[in-house]
């Protein structure tokens, strides 16, 4: 693991893609970025605001939290797959019933209750699970060795999930993991092979 670093790079193809859809969806719509945006904020929850939702749609919110895209997916009442799909092998994709929630405390709940049911029905160790999420991460060009690294464009730092997957997992049913992010969940979703939907609803 020491030879292995994240890449921004590859990092920042994913949020492009998950904007760039985010950005189709609205328009088909017919939504302006203010309109989506105000759609977005939900009860008791920080405004959401026109210049943060053109960052996400541009691909430049590499830290996008998954709580954020759910609110998008419920504003658009779209399914998470037209933004992202992680499992391309799947033909027939379960039909999720619209999410629901009221608040963005709610998104991180009920995200992380399913990420701990998931983890428990996949029968997965820990270790397994990570072994499973870094070389997800490799196929998707998020961490690379350091004989590939740019040094203006990645970054310096070791690389290994084992740690972040026992906290989200281990806080489940207590403070709900605020951090969790949008490439966290696809790593999961795929070591899982299930699509980011199984996150966002509380249907079985």
């Amino acid at each position: 693991m020491k030879n292995q670093h994240f890449s921004i790079e590859g990092l920042r193809s994913i949020t492009e893609t998950i904007g760039d859809n985010i950005r189709t969806c609205r328009k088909a719509q017919g939504l302006t970025q203010k309109e989506l945006a105000e759609k977005m904020t939900l009860s008791h929850d920080k405004k959401i605001t026109k210049s943060f939702l053109s960052i996400c749609e541009n691909g430049k919110k590499i830290q996008l939290r998954a709580s954020t895209v759910m609110r998008i997916c419920i504003a658009l009442d779209t399914l998470a797959e037209q933004l992202y799909h992680t499992c391309p092998g799947k033909k027939n994709i379960p039909v999720f019933p619209p999410y629901t929630q009221n608040s963005i405390e709610g998104c991180d709940h009920l995200i992380q209750s399913n990420l701990y049911r998931l983890f428990k029905k996949s029968g997965l160790s820990i270790s397994e699970l990570n072994s499973r999420m870094v070389a997800a991460a490799k196929d998707l060009g998020i961490i690379v060795n350091n004989d590939d690294l740019d040094n203006d464009e990645d970054l310096d730092m070791e690389f290994c999930f084992s740690p972040t997957v026992h906290r989200y997992i281990h806080k489940t049913g207590k403070q709900p993991a605020h951090d969790i992010t949008i490439v966290n969940l696809i790593l999961f979703a795929i070591a899982f092979n299930e699509p980011l939907s199984r996150f966002f609803t509380d249907t079985e």
